[in-house]
């Protein structure tokens, strides 16, 4: 096999097929002058889609992977391309971090080692069953979505998201009373409504105060969220009020 063949193989660099005519004519040096000059055109491509807000760290592109990685350890560094790492491959393990890097090139294995000294602040566990929680309730989300968002509320310590319908009915006069009561006297909880008539999915946002007599339907959970907010059915959630002319409300739940 030629000598430019069997020195990109052993970097880890494999050209399909229909380059291996011009490979076996082209110097070393001219393979990695093309790598190179390829890479920076991909390069300049993902700092546009960066600078116009089509990508970032949650949301990388599902095309040019390794390019993505490559690009993220030359423009951010390496602690920041860990950590995209850890926290984007829940269903590996991550002792499958140190390969990856390798993969993507341009660090030393001192480098590698120092990296993945950093604690990993998520507990993958936790990511995990809230992951498949998600996914169980939700038959229309993929695997690799229900962990995608798994990884992002536990990272965050949980979940917020503002209280629909807030303006319905006299609503806003239970809201203005509310905020008149001590917060710690204020209890939220989520009720499915498979019986609602609009929306089998929906989730109402009930709420009741300390040493009150009933229990009050506030808003709903925005349908947009409802299959990420099933997934804590059964916890209590904190309700934020948001006060202005025409009151809010948010609801966070804890990872």
């Amino acid at each position: 096999m030629n000598q430019t063949i069997e020195t990109m193989k052993s970097k880890g660099k494999w050209h399909p097929e229909s380059e291996l005519k011009w490979l076996s004519k082209a110097s070393i040096e001219e393979v990695e002058r093309r790598e190179e000059n390829a890479r920076s055109h991909d390069f300049f491509r993902l700092d546009r889609l960066y600078r116009e807000g089509k990508i970032d760290f949650e949301n990388p592109p599902d095309i040019w992977r390794m390019t993505f990685l490559r690009w993220m350890l030359v423009r951010f560094g390496l602690k920041n391309t860990v950590s995209f790492l850890k926290t984007h491959d829940c269903e590996n393990d991550f002792a499958s971090v140190p390969g990856k890097l390798r993969a993507i090139g341009g660090v030393t294995e001192e480098e590698i080692e120092e990296a993945l000294k950093e604690p990993a602040k998520i507990n993958k566990s936790s990511v995990c069953r809230l992951a498949n929680e998600m996914k169980s309730r939700n038959k229309d989300m993929s695997r690799k979505e229900a962990f995608i968002q798994a990884w992002k509320i536990v990272r965050n310590g949980g979940y917020e998201t503002k209280v629909a319908g807030v303006s319905f009915r006299d609503r806003q006069e239970a809201l203005r009373r509310l905020v008149g009561y001590d917060p710690k006297d204020i209890r939220a909880f989520l009720v499915p409504e498979f019986d609602n008539p609009y929306d089998a999915n929906a989730v109402a946002v009930m709420v009741m105060v300390n040493g009150g007599k009933g229990v009050y339907r506030l808003g709903y959970v925005p349908k947009a969220d409802t299959g990420i907010v099933k997934a804590f059915l059964g916890k209590i959630p904190e309700l934020r009020i948001i006060d202005g002319d025409i009151k809010g409300a948010k609801l966070r739940l804890a990872a």
